[in-house]
């Protein structure tokens, strides 16, 4: 949830990209971080839209925040 919207997105671990699926800020990015610099600059353009993406997103699951689920690249 930002500024009151849900953005919904899955995240890739083996790329570490993430699409948001649903939402302010539709498609696929690099990075976590970048999806969701992609959701503020839509719903709140006048903000930088600096974010750490590992911060911003949520595990539906558990609400815990997306770095819990975290891997370095490469592990397994």
């Amino acid at each position: 949830m930002y500024r009151g919207q849900r953005a919904e997105g899955v995240f890739h671990p083996a790329t570490r990209t993430l699409t948001v699926s649903s939402g302010p800020g539709a498609g696929t990015y690099p990075s976590p971080s970048a999806a969701a610099m992609a959701v503020i600059q839509e719903l709140n353009p006048d903000r930088s839209p600096n974010a750490n993406g590992w911060s911003f997103w949520r595990v539906t699951s558990s609400g815990e925040e997306l770095k819990a689920v975290r891997r370095a690249p490469g592990a397994h």
